[in-house]
């Protein structure tokens, strides 16, 4: 039976004992864990591990206010999740940033070998799909492009079209949505 007297040590000698015990302290326990906490799993966790390692140390506790002994229990374990968030959020906050860092670092390079196949393939497409290519990347619309070359808009279109067709078959899915990305407005029509 569990003694309820303050200047007699409290211990657990069954199962019932416990259960009353769970019975009693649980809800309360639990209000007060989630009141610090603001979520409801967490602070059944730890309400239910602050149980367990009571009911796996009752032969060696010896407490005189199990009460006391409860909720000191749940705040230094609502405490230490605390803690340990703080330490996560760190760590994951640095990881990003170690990455960002990372890829940005990257990025001129992957940048500059692109441009470098880009050319290469430009070099290789049929004179007026070369012309229209360059001056849209050169920010020219449409209509700009088809008076310089002296073509309709629509053979500018479609010489812009194989251009893309092109691209993208060499350059490969990855490669021509950098590039995509990158001179993404002359592919607009």
């Amino acid at each position: 039976m569990l003694r309820k007297n303050p200047k007699i040590k409290s211990r657990i000698n069954s199962e019932k004992d416990f259960k009353k015990l769970f019975e009693e302290y649980y809800r309360p326990l639990f209000i007060y864990a989630k009141s610090l906490l603001k979520n409801e799993n967490e602070a059944n966790d730890i309400v239910q591990e602050c149980f367990y390692n009571l009911w796996k140390n009752r032969t060696t506790l010896e407490i005189k206010s199990i009460s006391g002994f409860l909720y000191t229990d749940v705040r230094h374990k609502c405490l230490n999740f605390f803690k340990h968030q703080k330490i996560k959020e760190k760590y994951i906050s640095f990881e990003e940033s170690r990455a960002d860092e990372s890829i940005d670092s990257m990025l001129p390079f992957y940048e500059q070998e692109l441009m470098r196949r880009v050319s290469n393939l430009i070099e290789q497409l049929p004179k007026q799909q070369k012309e229209s290519l360059i001056y849209r990347m050169s920010g020219d619309s449409i209509p700009e492009i088809s008076e310089k070359m002296g073509i309709s808009m629509n053979t500018v279109r479609t010489h812009l079209k194989k251009a893309r067709k092109f691209l993208r078959s060499q350059l490969k899915n990855t490669l021509f949505i950098i590039f995509l990305i990158k001179y993404s407005n002359f592919f607009n029509f």
